[in-house]
């Protein structure tokens, strides 16, 4: 789970080969309106990701089953 603004996602994710990449940080509401991370920049960054991507907001949940990998 990167921050939204690590340089290098796909290179980063490379070496631990994740089932998913689920980023952090996009428009965070504790920050300031001239702070906070736009979405688009996040889908720019991790458009040729291999891996599969889930942007979230606040407030979203994501349900993930072990049962998916075999455990």
């Amino acid at each position: 789970m990167p921050n939204c603004w690590t340089p290098e996602i796909i290179r980063m994710a490379d070496g631990m080969k994740p089932s998913i990449i689920i980023t952090g940080h996009e428009n965070e509401l504790g920050h300031s309106v001239d702070h906070r991370e736009a979405y688009w920049l996040t889908y720019d960054h991790t458009v040729d990701c291999p891996y599969p991507v889930l942007v979230m907001t606040w407030g979203e949940s994501y349900w993930y089953s072990d049962s998916l990998h075999g455990r």
